[in-house]
């Protein structure tokens, strides 16, 4: 068996969650450049930027916690098995 296994981190899901609810923020509040302008296309068809802006931030912030609660899941369950696979 290879003892030079890639640790587990819990940092991962937690870095995933903040980068989500950073880039909702800066959605939100139309911090990147390519929303300043009035309109935005978006699908083939010009959408207003403050619409595309305010469902692309929900959709940030729908998303961050399923990374984060998938990303402990992975880490809760590789961990299990590693002491499993440890105490055989």
């Amino acid at each position: 068996m290879n003892k030079t296994r890639t640790k587990i981190s819990l940092l991962a899901p937690i870095v995933g969650f903040a980068s989500a609810v950073a880039l909702a923020a800066a959605f939100h509040y139309r911090i990147l450049p390519f929303l300043k302008q009035d309109t935005i296309v978006s699908g083939g068809r010009l959408v207003p930027s403050q619409e595309f802006a305010d469902s692309s931030a929900r959709l940030f912030l729908c998303f961050a916690p399923v990374c984060l609660v998938l990303g402990l899941a992975k880490f809760y369950l590789r961990r299990k098995r590693i002491i499993a696979k440890n105490e055989k």
